[in-house]
C-alpha cells in the first residue's frame, strides 16, 4: 500500500533536491526524472528560484513542495514506483509545475520523492492558493491520497481501506 505525505519547503530546496537525487539511493541516477527543469540539484533549485522571482506573486515564503510516496516492502519495483509517481504528477500537478521525481530503492520499501516548485507555471500563483484551500477533503494532502490510491488500485497494489482524515489545516490556518 502506498502511504503519502506532502509538506512545504521554505528555505532548503537545493539541499532537499540534493538529498533525493543521491546516486546511492536512486540506482546511480537511473530512477530520476524531471519536468521543465534540469535533473541536477543545484541547477533545478536555481531554475525553481528564477521562475518564482520572475513570474510568482512574491507573497509566499514557501519555495517548493515535497511529496513522499512509500510502498509496502516488496510490493512495488522501482520501475512501478516511477510509473505511479509519473501518473501522480500528471494528475495532481497537471503539467503546471516544475518537478523532479526520484525513486529510492535503498531500503526494503521502495519510495518516491517528488519535489516541485511552489509556483504554477501558467498562473504565477502558489500551490497553496490553487490546491490547498477549502474543506479537508478538498485540500492537497487529501487529493494526493485519493489520486495515489486510485493509481495504486489500477496497478494492482494495495491501498489503505477506510483512511481516517487527520488534523490537516491550510497554511493560512496554521499561520493564524
Amino acid at each position: 500500500m502506498a502511504v503519502t505525505n506532502i509538506h512545504p519547503i521554505r528555505a532548503t530546496t537545493g539541499k532537499a533536491i540534493r538529498y533525493i537525487l543521491d546516486p546511492d539511493k536512486t540506482g546511480n541516477g537511473l530512477y530520476v526524472e524531471s519536468f521543465m527543469c534540469e535533473g541536477k540539484s543545484d541547477r533545478a533549485a536555481r531554475q525553481f528560484k528564477e521562475f518564482r522571482e520572475n513570474f510568482g506573486t512574491g507573497r509566499s515564503t514557501t519555495e517548493a513542495q515535497h511529496i513522499i510516496q512509500s510502498f509496502a516492502p516488496g510490493e512495488a519495483t522501482p520501475e512501478q514506483a516511477m510509473m505511479i509517481a509519473q501518473l501522480l504528477c500528471s494528475r495532481l500537478l497537471k503539467d503546471q509545475y516544475q518537478y523532479i521525481i526520484a525513486i529510492h530503492n535503498d531500503h526494503e520499501h521502495v519510495h518516491a520523492h517528488i519535489i516541485f516548485n511552489n509556483v504554477n507555471m501558467q498562473t504565477g500563483r502558489t500551490f497553496e492558493t490553487e490546491e490547498n484551500q477549502g474543506k479537508k477533503p478538498d485540500r492537497a494532502w487529501a487529493k494526493l491520497r485519493k489520486i495515489s490510491d486510485e493509481i495504486c488500485k489500477k496497478a494492482g497494489l494495495s491501498v489503505i481501506e477506510n483512511p481516517k482524515y487527520g488534523k490537516g489545516i491550510s497554511h493560512y490556518e496554521w499561520e493564524q
